[in-house]
């Protein structure tokens, strides 16, 4: 991974060569060897000569935004391809017209449950006509209009 001289430095990609110099003559003064006798005070002074010394030439800064600018899109590719099937399978769950049709099949199947239900009570404790009856129309009458939504919703799924 090339290192970000912008960072080095402390400034912004986009800088001005005056901001870039204005920083490169700061930290030139705040960690230059006469000055700042700690044992990193000399690499950190060469690093900010590189930095500089790239940053402050137009046709080297060019140079080094276009390799900056094709290693950012090769990570972010990466990160893409990483992440693709993952990321589709959340955008999936979190889908509305997913989680509607869900929700509507869970209820049809409970509504469908009642019905045989009371179907078998009018079977058990009823007449025979009326627990056929409610087995009959029962399920159709409360399920037309949960399957009518979930074909809707299956519609936009496969859409």
């Amino acid at each position: 991974m090339i290192k970000n001289l912008y960072a080095v430095l402390g400034v912004e990609q986009g800088a001005a060569n005056e901001d870039i110099k204005k920083a490169y003559r700061t930290l030139a003064k705040k960690y230059h060897p006469d000055f700042n006798k700690n044992v990193n005070a000399e690499k950190k002074m060469a690093e900010i000569n590189a930095a500089y010394e790239i940053l402050g030439n137009l046709e080297k800064r060019s140079q080094y935004d276009e390799l900056l600018q094709k290693e950012m899109d090769n990570l972010l590719e990466r990160i893409y391809r990483e992440n693709k099937d993952k990321n589709e399978y959340v955008s999936q769950q979190n889908n509305p017209i997913i989680k509607l049709f869900k929700i509507t099949i869970g209820i049809s199947l409970i509504i469908i449950a009642i019905c045989l239900e009371i179907a078998w009570l009018g079977l058990c404790f009823g007449s025979v006509l009326i627990g056929i009856a409610l087995l009959i129309f029962a399920p159709k009458i409360l399920i037309l209009p949960l399957l009518f939504i979930s074909s809707i919703g299956l519609a936009f799924i496969l859409s």
